[in-house]
């Protein structure tokens, strides 16, 4: 008896003691994007860095809020080929007559160096395969929008900052029936041509002539002959007569007195804050960024569109 009670004494005291001690710390949880992820391209960048995401969850619709698929997330590696050919139909596509891209561009619409940092890939790439109102059908196969959409990212985030957090606000012309029917373009030029304008929105609605977005600036993809700009004096001798500027165009004359002609300058000649003043740069190959229709299925390639841009360079 005398004997177990010191034994029942160091018993309690072991028991005492081992519950203040610290608890035992479970074993590392795995971080919060490779519990689900094979590690990849760890030399390049983290998993935010190249996917953009939440990490810190693992939550999906949390974890993937935002997130850039690896498909459009080429733009991380440098000299990949999406991103070039990426850049190459940008080029092609004449984008920048008027969204901004990689700092360079007119400002006739968004400016997609902010949309970049605002919205993912997804979006972006629905919006080019379901054009808004007056942009373009491109009619891109799927690996093109994706090869674009890697460009714009590449551009976007390599993008000198304005010193502007947002994009100023624009003027949203929706469209009406009888919208800009008493102006000059739409009276003489719309049945052919359509343009989007500043001062108006987008006016005409014709597709069988060049979109004339853009004409006075150097993100134009036509000229006036040769290697000569379109500017107010050759844009007056080419209505007055186009065939003597070239031979073989099927334009008609389009003759405008003084004051018309002024009125359609007034349109078309946007102010200098629409425009960009940075000329485009002279490898476009890198960078330093309504309803649905049916689309014909014998499309497969960009060709078309820029087969089209190249008769507007010999119709217009």
């Amino acid at each position: 008896m005398v004997l177990r009670i010191p034994v029942l004494t160091a018993a309690f005291l072991l028991i005492a003691l081992r519950g203040l001690a610290a608890p035992p710390v479970p074993p590392p949880a795995p971080p919060g994007c490779l519990a689900c992820h094979p590690v990849h391209y760890s030399e390049l960048a983290s998993c935010v860095g190249c996917h953009r995401g939440d990490p810190r969850t693992t939550r999906l619709h949390i974890a993937h809020q935002g997130l850039i698929p690896g498909r459009y997330a080429y733009f991380t590696i440098k000299e990949n080929v999406a991103t070039k050919e990426g850049a190459r139909h940008i080029e092609n596509s004449a984008c920048r007559r008027c969204h901004t891209i990689g700092g360079r561009g007119n400002h006739l619409a968004t400016d997609l160096d902010q949309s970049v940092r605002l919205f993912d890939p997804l979006t972006l790439a629905e919006a080019i395969r379901r054009p808004a109102l007056f942009m373009p059908e491109f009619y891109f196969p799927e690996a093109v929008v994706e090869q674009v959409v890697n460009a714009l990212f590449a551009a976007g985030v390599n993008a000198q900052s304005t010193g502007a957090d947002v994009e100023q606000p624009r003027v949203v012309h929706f469209q009406e029936r009888d919208r800009g029917k008493d102006t000059i373009f739409v009276t003489r030029c719309g049945a052919c041509h359509r343009v989007l304008t500043a001062a108006r929105g987008g006016l005409g609605s014709g597709e069988v002539a060049p979109n004339l977005s853009g004409l006075f600036s150097p993100f134009f993809p036509g000229v006036y002959r040769e290697k000569e700009t379109w500017n107010r004096d050759n844009l007056k001798k080419w209505l007055d007569n186009p065939r003597q500027s070239r031979s073989q165009t099927g334009m008609r004359p389009v003759p405008l007195n003084r004051d018309d002609f002024q009125r359609l300058l007034d349109l078309i000649d946007e102010p200098e804050n629409t425009l960009s003043a940075l000329a485009p740069a002279e490898d476009p190959g890198t960078f330093p960024e309504q309803e649905d229709k049916q689309r014909p299925s014998s499309v497969s390639t960009p060709d078309t569109l820029n087969n089209q841009l190249i008769k507007e360079k010999d119709t217009l």
